[in-house]
């Protein structure tokens, strides 16, 4: 579709002067009895903003950066979810793509520096409950996490709720900066919190279920 496309403008900047026909049933048309449809594979896409997120968290944050860090720290959850929903319908990460998401959650996750270098975007942000779950379910994988600190990895998947383990930096930052510091903001705090007493909700439900099993 790009090959053909350069094609077109070279030959119309060429011959017809910038003349368009958009019809791509016009026999003049090189697109003629070609499906003129430019598609998106799911699975690559989820997988590079993941990978991009990771990159942009790891390091320093930037004012031209500033609207695209607010989506990249909002939205991973969004993109790690959908992502492990791409490869239980058949797509598959390689064993070498796994580790690299394990080790940068680790390095996401392991103390507070990032989520203390990037507290403006997550200060204009929040993720629902849901999707620390999701995260979760990353956590717990082992063939994501066979490369991380045995000992970090043993401790999280072994917390008594997520925000016991992987998600104590992060609460850590927020709560101190709203009780403490007075600097993040009321109402992303606010949701925040509510949200991860909502995760300790529904994992204390799971366990009730899993023991009365």
């Amino acid at each position: 579709m790009v090959g053909y496309f350069l094609w077109d403008l070279a030959h119309k900047a060429i011959r017809d002067k910038f003349k368009f026909d958009f019809d791509a049933s016009s026999p003049n048309s090189l697109l003629q009895g070609r499906q003129a449809a430019i598609t998106v594979d799911a699975f690559e896409a989820h997988h590079t903003i993941v990978m991009r997120a990771f990159a942009y968290l790891d390091r320093e944050p930037r004012d031209q950066t500033k609207r695209i860090g607010i989506y990249l720290c909002g939205l991973l959850p969004f993109h790690l979810s959908n992502l492990r929903l791409e490869e239980e319908d058949g797509r598959e990460l390689a064993s070498s793509e796994q580790s690299e998401i394990g080790q940068s959650l680790h390095t996401l996750f392991k103390d507070k520096q990032v989520f203390e270098r990037h507290k403006a975007s997550f200060q204009d942000t929040y993720w629902y409950a849901a999707e620390m779950e999701d995260v979760q379910k990353w956590m717990m994988d082992s063939a994501v996490m066979r490369r991380v600190n045995r000992e970090w990895r043993q401790a999280v998947q072994q917390a008594a709720s997520p925000t016991r383990g992987f998600m104590k930096p992060l609460l850590e930052t927020i709560i101190r900066g709203f009780l403490r510091a007075r600097t993040w903001p009321v109402w992303n705090a606010y949701l925040w919190i509510t949200e991860c007493m909502e995760l300790v909700s529904v994992m204390a439900t799971i366990g009730r279920s899993l023991r009365i099993c």
